[in-house]
C-alpha cells in the first residue's frame, strides 16, 4: 500500500540507446507545471563527482530524461540546459515534448479545419507524437497565422472553438505523447486537510490588478475605433481603475467591444490567490481538481489546481499547489491579420497591382493554397500567392500530378512531374526567377512563364511587355522551330480573368526598413508579446527576467542586451530617467525602427517603448508586452522624447 508523501524515485538519462540511472547521484528532483503553459518541467540537482575532483557524468542537451516515482512514470522529456559548479553540483533542466510547441514559430493558413485537425497536422509536420486528440467538432472557416508559435496557433484554434460551441479542451503530455481531451466536470479523488496531509496554506485577496474601466482602441488614424465599458459595482467598491488596450488595426467595432467586455469580466473583481503545501500526491497537478479543508484559512471546497511544484528529496515527496475556485484554461483571442507586402522590393510599376487581389478559382485549385503560399514565402513572393493560384487555374484547373505545368521549365516533356507539391515548388520558383529577371513587371513575367525566359530580353529590348510584342515573338519562334504556332499570346489575359485586383500599393520596401541589428532587437521584442507580466520595479533580478517579469525600462534594457547591445547603466538602477539620457535626441517626425520613444504617462518620461515600423511601437506595460500604434500614445499621453541608440 502506498504511503502518502513517500518517494522512491528513478531518473534515467538516455543517450544513443544507452540508459544511465542517475538516482545514486540525485539530491533533489522538482517536477512542476502550470495550466497556462504548454510544457511541464523537470529540475534535477545531483552530485556529478565522487571525490570532488573529477566529473563522472556529462549530460548533453537534447537527450532524453525520464522520471518515475514508486514505479509510475511522471515525466518524459528533453534536456534543455545543464550547469555544474566547482564543487561538482550539477543542475539539469528538462521539458516534456510540448515545449516544441513554444520553440517553433511559423506563418500558416488553415482553411475549413477543426482545431483537432489543425493539432494533428502540426504534430505530424513537427515530429511531435500525438496521443488522444478528441474531435473538437467545429470547422473553423479560416485562420491566418503570421509569426505565431505553434502553441499560440493551437490555443487560438481552441478558443475559436469554445466561442462557437461552448466546449473547452485541455492539452497535456503523457508518456511522450500530446493529448487533447474535452474539459468536463471533474471528480475530486482526494482530500488535502490540515492535521492529516496538509503542511501549510495561504489565502490572499488583492485589488492590485483590478481594473474596472476598460478602453479598447482599434482602427487607424483615419478611422479610429473605441470601445469602452465600466464595472459600476466594482468602481463603487474599490474606486476607479482604468485599463487601456490597443487591438490590431484590422479589428472591427464589434471585436473591440467584445474584447472590452471580456477584459472587464476578468479584471473588475478582486483577485484571490490560494496556495497549499502538502504531502505529495501524483494525481495533484495543474489542470486537475482537489478538495482542500482548513478551518483557520477557510478552505472547505473543491478547487482547481492552476500550478504545481512537486519536490522529491530524502525519500519524501512534498508538493506546493496554486488553487482556484474557477477552472482556468489558456485562451488567446484570434484577430485576422492584415495582408502584408512581402515582395522583397519586387513589384515595380506593374507588380504592386498584383500583390493584394483575390483569385476566383475552383476547389481543386484552392486546396493547394497552403502549399502555394508555403513556397511563395520560401522564394520571396508570398504577396503573389493569389496570382499564382490564378495561374494554376489557367494551366490545369488544379488537376493532375503537375498542376503548375512546370515540367517544361526544367527542360522536361510536359507532365513529367507526377507529384503536385514538386510541381508547385518548381512552378513558384520559376515564376520568382522570371519576375526578378523581368524587373518586377508581372505581365512580362507571366508571359515569360508561358514562352520561356528568353522572351524577357526580347521584350525589354522593345520597350517591355505588350500583346503586340508577344505576337511578334510567337511568330518568330514558330517560324524558327517550324511550328504552326508558339505558345499562347493571350496567356496574360487568360490568367488575369481569374484574378481580381483588390488593393494597390507602392510595391517597394519601406523607407525606414531596419538594419540587421535593429531588426534583431525588434524580433526579440516581438517574441515576448503576450508572454510577460508587468509590475513597477520588476526585471532587476535574474530570477525576474527568467520568469519574464519586467517593467517598461527593464524590458527595453533586456531586449537590447539580448541583441548584443548594452544600453548602459547597471540593472538595479535602470529607469526611464536613466534611459532617456542614452543615445541622441531625434525629432519625432524622424523616428525610425529601434528608436526609444518616451511617453508622458504618470510623469514626464513615464513610459518607454521601442519604435518598430510603420507607425507602431512595442513595450511592456500593465497588460504585458504589446505592439500598438505610436499615434495612440501621442494622442492619449504625449511624446516627451525620442532617443536613437543605434
Amino acid at each position: 500500500m502506498r504511503t502518502i508523501g513517500q518517494s522512491d524515485i528513478k531518473v534515467s538519462y538516455i543517450e544513443n540507446g544507452v540508459t544511465t540511472n542517475l538516482e545514486p547521484f540525485i539530491e533533489t528532483v522538482v517536477w512542476s507545471g502550470d495550466v497556462m503553459q504548454a510544457a511541464r518541467r523537470l529540475d534535477i540537482t545531483l552530485t556529478a563527482t565522487i571525490d570532488g575532483k573529477k566529473r563522472i557524468f556529462k549530460p548533453k542537451n537534447g537527450k532524453e530524461i525520464r522520471f518515475s516515482n514508486l514505479g509510475a512514470e511522471y515525466f518524459r522529456g528533453v534536456i534543455f540546459s545543464h550547469n555544474i559548479d566547482h564543487t561538482g553540483t550539477m543542475k539539469i533542466t528538462a521539458y516534456d515534448e510540448a515545449i516544441y510547441l513554444n520553440k517553433n514559430t511559423d506563418t500558416r493558413i488553415f482553411r475549413n479545419m477543426t482545431a483537432s485537425q489543425i493539432i494533428k497536422q502540426i504534430c505530424t509536420e513537427y515530429g511531435i507524437t500525438a496521443g488522444t486528440i478528441v474531435d473538437t467538432g467545429y470547422v473553423i472557416p479560416k485562420l491566418i497565422f503570421r509569426e505565431k508559435t505553434l502553441y499560440e496557433m493551437i490555443i487560438m484554434a481552441l478558443t475559436e472553438t469554445k466561442k462557437q460551441t461552448g466546449k473547452r479542451f485541455f492539452m497535456y503530455t503523457s508518456s511522450g505523447k500530446l493529448h487533447v481531451v474535452e474539459r468536463k466536470k471533474q471528480l475530486v479523488p482526494y482530500v488535502i486537510e490540515s492535521g492529516v496531509n496538509m503542511i501549510s496554506g495561504n489565502h490572499t485577496l488583492s485589488i492590485e490588478d483590478t481594473r474596472n474601466v476598460i478602453n479598447v482602441f482599434a482602427g487607424d488614424e483615419q478611422t479610429p475605433i473605441t470601445a469602452a465599458v465600466r464595472g459600476n459595482d466594482s468602481i463603487k467598491q474599490f474606486g476607479l481603475m482604468k485599463h487601456v488596450e490597443y487591438m490590431d488595426g484590422n479589428a472591427t467595432k464589434s471585436q473591440a467591444e467584445q474584447r472590452a467586455k471580456e477584459l472587464l469580466s476578468k479584471m473588475q473583481y478582486q483577485k484571490a490567490t490560494s496556495t497549499v503545501e502538502a504531502l505529495g500526491l501524483p494525481e495533484a497537478f495543474a489542470g486537475r481538481a482537489c478538495y482542500v479543508k482548513d478551518v483557520m484559512i477557510g478552505f472547505a471546497n473543491s478547487y482547481y489546481i492552476t500550478n504545481d511544484s512537486h519536490t522529491f528529496e530524502d525519500g519524501m515527496h512534498r508538493m506546493a499547489l496554486g488553487i482556484s475556485l474557477t477552472d482556468e484554461l489558456p485562451e488567446i483571442e484570434y484577430v485576422a491579420p492584415k495582408e502584408e507586402d512581402t515582395s522583397n522590393g519586387w513589384g515595380g510599376e506593374n507588380g504592386a497591382e498584383y500583390s493584394g487581389g483575390k483569385a476566383t478559382v475552383n476547389s481543386n485549385v484552392r486546396r493547394y493554397e497552403e502549399l502555394v503560399r508555403k513556397y511563395a514565402a520560401k522564394y520571396g513572393i508570398e504577396n503573389m500567392t493569389e496570382l499564382l493560384l490564378a495561374k494554376m487555374m489557367q494551366e490545369s484547373k488544379g488537376l493532375g500530378g503537375d498542376p503548375m505545368q512546370s515540367s517544361e521549365s526544367l527542360g522536361l516533356p510536359p507532365n513529367t512531374i507526377k507529384d503536385p507539391e514538386k510541381s508547385i515548388e518548381q512552378g513558384v520558383k520559376y515564376f520568382a526567377q522570371v519576375l526578378e529577371k523581368a524587373k518586377g513587371d508581372v505581365k512580362l513575367a507571366l508571359q515569360s512563364y508561358n514562352f520561356g525566359s528568353g522572351f524577357i530580353d526580347y521584350a525589354l529590348a522593345r520597350g517591355g511587355y505588350s500583346k503586340e510584342v508577344a505576337k511578334q515573338y510567337s511568330a518568330m519562334m514558330a517560324k524558327k522551330k517550324g511550328w504552326s504556332r508558339y505558345g499562347d499570346v493571350n496567356y496574360v489575359d487568360h490568367v488575369l480573368q481569374y484574378y481580381t485586383q483588390e488593393s494597390f500599393g507602392s510595391g517597394s520596401k519601406s523607407t525606414d526598413a531596419p538594419n540587421s541589428t535593429i531588426a534583431h532587437v525588434i524580433s526579440i521584442a516581438k517574441s515576448y508579446v503576450g508572454k510577460t507580466r508587468y509590475h513597477m520595479g520588476w526585471g532587476r533580478t535574474e530570477s525576474d527576467r527568467r520568469a519574464n517579469k519586467f517593467d517598461c525600462s527593464s524590458f527595453v534594457k533586456h531586449v537590447f542586451l539580448r541583441a548584443g547591445v548594452d544600453i548602459g547603466g547597471p540593472w538595479h538602477s535602470v529607469t526611464t530617467d536613466t534611459l532617456v539620457r542614452e543615445g541622441r535626441s531625434v525629432p519625432l517626425k524622424d523616428v525610425r525602427p529601434g528608436d526609444l520613444v518616451f511617453a508622458h504617462t504618470y510623469k514626464k518620461y513615464g513610459h518607454v517603448l521601442i519604435y518598430t515600423q510603420n507607425g507602431k511601437v512595442i513595450g511592456c506595460g500593465e497588460s504585458g508586452t504589446k505592439e500598438n500604434s505610436l499615434a495612440y500614445w501621442q494622442s492619449e499621453y504625449g511624446i516627451d522624447a525620442v532617443r536613437r541608440i543605434l
